[in-house]
């Protein structure tokens, strides 16, 4: 494979289809996050994507959406990027973050709807991860992550860089017995006078925090700022003026911590979770007085909630292949606002809602499908699109496909869900079998306009199975759980009993059959050629390949033990026998593995053993790395050079 593209008609198709949905240099907004409503109700900024060109990451700006006419308004800004717009109680500031005076580090700044002037505010040292408006309004919330802190899989899986004075190129670096990490701390930030006040005390790591009451915070925080130290954190209310108390303890992982706006109950999301920042689970809510409830949220499992007032909890999540949003009462229980199955509310990772103002439940959203674009929607009882970020000729210009949700039934009698992706044209096709990341994971309906690779694919008669095994999101605990303890067990025969599905119905013909995936799905991709000599190619992104050097060089060992379920020093356990490189002698599969040279989450040394491993066994393997990358890829052009070697590789392997 040769290392440079750039010239080859493959990156130059996948270019064209990143530039006709971005439009690079037109200033056009193509999507949306994070939507906050104002007081008022007529307007809703939020967070909107754009590119000046395809190179480097995408910027992103805070937007002004007016609700009655549906024109936008860009807030302007000279460099870096903005996010997490907050509206001012009443209504005439609009707080958020950015990193446009200092690459990497967000601060604090406000923009004056009357003027349209920004100002910068007093921000903390190290970078602000995020912010909430107290309930009275005079107040801001901030969780700031020092310099050297570590990012989730989720965001990228790195390190943030650390300042340092210039030193010799021939200069070692050193680690000692504990490696510096940078901590996460709450802050307060008084409005009307400007002073900071930290609320956090030395000892305490707040992964996430909201207002609880207006003299209070509660957070999910642990004792040590390790990545690792999340999965055992434990929600806490920490004062104002002193004194931390812990509400809840477990032995899985806690997210989306929503306090009511008097303080008097606090509720997050409990589940047993692979990843900070995609926790979907039951829904806990622990009373002033000590109190827990477990509310009955009739199968979903929840990835977001939002106070409305002190006796009413909005949530949203997954149950099955739904998308679900519902209302929680308290004393009276749960109510199904919203269900649907051809569209999910929120971006790649996360559920985003804002709720509208009024006593009436109802809520913004951003929403999208396979075949939808991304759009800003309105629930009131029914659904409205308010804005949609698709332009022609990108829609038109995109592949005949069908997209199928499918079951079958495992070996052990364990029914599966999935999606299954195909074009409009003569079967059997060629079957890519795509592995989602986790393993607490799921793939639920995103654009595909945003894909290239899968655009690509569909365009030259792939089919795509994009399956949901044991291990994913919601289907509850008790199905999430099973893969816990024996990741590569009975998961193997889920994906290999849905090929099987899908060669019996004359879908996928059985000698022209592919695999990927990234990070636990790179594992998985790893482990079924080791396992299963069907496969006639194989993509391997960001993968685990070896547990022992997993837990040793990671900065998730303890991910490691919990989800391998067993001590690395068990020697001829798990760690070694659902470890592919010590397989490789099985694989007759060629082999493309990639992986980014700044991810920590799955360091590239994992793709590295496995590319060393087959060559060793005369198997066709490719290793590719990414300099400027960490979990995944994600910056430009580099994402369409990855787009471009996927496809070829697996052309090159598939023969239509």
């Amino acid at each position: 494979m040769q290392r440079d593209l750039r010239d080859t008609a493959l990156f130059q198709e996948l270019t064209a289809v990143a530039a006709s949905w971005f439009l690079p240099g037109t200033e056009r907004v193509c999507d949306a996050a994070e939507p906050a409503v104002s007081p008022n109700g007529r307007k809703i900024a939020f967070t909107g994507t754009l590119m000046s060109a395809l190179d480097g990451p995408a910027i992103t700006r805070i937007v002004l959406l007016e609700i009655r006419d549906r024109s936008l308004q860009v807030v302007a800004a000279s460099g870096g990027s903005d996010r997490s717009p907050r509206w001012s109680r009443d209504g005439a500031q609009l707080f958020f973050l950015s990193d446009r005076d200092e690459p990497g580090r967000y601060r604090v700044y406000a923009f004056a709807l009357s003027t349209g002037t920004v100002t910068a505010l007093t921000s903390p040292r190290g970078s602000v991860e995020s912010m909430q408006i107290a309930p009275d309004g005079q107040r801001l919330l901030l969780v700031v992550a020092e310099p050297g802190a570590d990012l989730s899989g989720a965001q990228g899986g790195i390190s943030q860089q650390v300042s340092s004075p210039s030193l010799p190129a021939w200069m070692p670096s050193v680690e000692n017995a504990a490696e510096p990490h940078g901590w996460r701390s709450a802050w307060s930030l008084d409005l009307a006078t400007g002073l900071l006040g930290r609320i956090s005390t030395a000892g305490t790591n707040v992964w996430e925090a909201c207002w609880c009451g207006n003299d209070a915070i509660a957070a999910i925080a642990s004792d040590e700022p390790t990545e690792a130290a999340w999965y055992t954190a434990s929600a806490r209310r920490i004062d104002l003026h002193g004194g931390e108390q812990v509400l809840y303890e477990t032995d899985v992982q806690l997210g989306w911590v929503a306090a009511s706006p008097t303080g008097e109950h606090v509720a997050f999301a409990e589940a047993v979770c692979s990843d900070r920042l995609i926790v979907a689970g039951d829904l806990t809510i622990v009373e002033n007085g000590g109190g827990v409830q477990k509310p009955d949220t009739h199968g979903v499992d929840v990835g977001w909630l939002g106070w409305i007032d002190p006796q009413r909890l909005l949530f949203a999540g997954l149950r099955g292949l739904e998308t679900v949003v519902g209302l929680f009462t308290l004393g009276v229980g749960t109510t199904e606002l919203w269900a649907a199955r051809d569209r999910t509310i929120g971006s790649r990772f996360g559920i985003d809602l804002a709720p509208f103002p009024g006593t009436t439940p109802a809520f913004i959203a951003t929403a999208q499908g396979f075949s939808q674009a991304p759009a800003l929607v309105r629930w009131d009882g029914t659904l409205t699109e308010i804005h949609r970020f698709a332009l022609d000729p990108h829609d038109s210009a995109l592949p005949a496909f069908r997209a199928e949700a499918i079951e079958w039934t495992a070996p052990d009698g364990l029914e599966i869900q999935g999606w299954l992706l195909r074009p409009e044209t003569a079967q059997p096709h060629r079957l890519i079998l795509e592995i989602h990341g986790g393993p607490i994971g799921v793939h639920r309906p995103r654009y595909l306009g945003t894909n290239w690779s899968w655009v690509a694919l569909l365009r030259r008669g792939y089919a795509l199975l994009l399956p949901n095994p044991r291990g994913s999101c919601g289907r509850g605990q008790a199905f999430a759980t099973r893969v816990v303890g024996d990741m590569g067990g009975a998961d193997t025969q889920d994906y290999l009993s849905g090929i099987d599905h899908l060669v019996a119905r004359g879908i996928a013909d059985p000698q022209r059959l592919g695999v990927m995936g990234v990070s636990y799905g790179g594992f998985m991709t790893a482990w079924l050629i080791t396992q299963d000599s069907r496969f006639r190619a194989a993509v391997s992104v960001a993968p685990v390949t070896n547990w022992v050097s997993e837990h040793l060089t990671s900065h998730i060992g303890d991910f490691c033990r919990r989800f391998v379920g067993e001590s690395m020093s068990a020697f001829g356990g798990r760690y070694f026998t659902r470890s592919p490189v010590l397989y490789a002698s099985h694989v007759r599969t060629p082999t493309l593995n990639i992986c980014g040279a700044l991810d920590r989450n799955t360091p590239p040394g994992q793709a590295m053993e496995f590319h060393t491993a087959l060559r060793e066994h005369g198997i066709e393997s490719v290793l590719v790395t990414y300099p400027r990358e960490g979990h995944a890829i994600r910056g430009f052009p580099a994402v369409i050079d990855y787009g471009a070697r996927v496809v070829d590789w697996f052309e090159r392997n598939l023969p239509a």
